[in-house]
């Protein structure tokens, strides 16, 4: 399979206050659907300890029919963080060791097929202990060989 990562813009042409977004998609062919994060409401905003993370994952039809039967699919969100700023976040972003935090945490994968008409949701809440703050978002789609 084969592994792509692309490093959003979107934190430097959305509005300041948006966090920045990993993407890491894994897709041994092209699937009738596609998933892709997600409303910005979902990453344009402070989270605080306790809160629940909410993220609406965005699927496109390809329009073409499809011969074969959907195939399996996982969808994963990571946050990790709290960066006291957006512009704090940005420059663990820019360095070399990645966007490191105190506080990694996953919500809890979402399996799903690539129907069309599905919106699946991925969902975890920030823990207790956790800081206020940015958290970097990471999201995973994978195309799983069915069997």
């Amino acid at each position: 399979m084969e592994l792509s990562r692309a490093w959003l813009v979107a934190c430097l042409v959305v509005p300041p206050l948006t966090g920045c977004v990993t993407v890491r998609t894994e897709t041994p062919m092209a699937p009738p659907v596609t998933y892709t994060c997600c409303e910005t409401a979902d990453i344009d905003r402070l989270y605080a300890p306790g809160q629940m993370f909410t993220l609406h994952w965005i699927v496109e039809e390809s329009g073409e029919q499809s011969t074969t039967p959907p195939r399996p699919v996982d969808l994963e969100a990571e946050l990790t963080g709290p960066f006291a700023t957006v512009e704090a976040l940005k420059a663990a972003m820019e360095s070399s060791a990645g966007p490191a935090g105190p506080a990694t945490f996953k919500a809890e994968t979402v399996r799903t097929s690539s129907e069309p008409g599905h919106r699946p949701v991925s969902t975890s809440a920030i823990p207790t202990d956790a800081g206020t703050g940015f958290y970097n978002l990471v999201t995973t789609v994978t195309y799983r060989t069915p069997g």
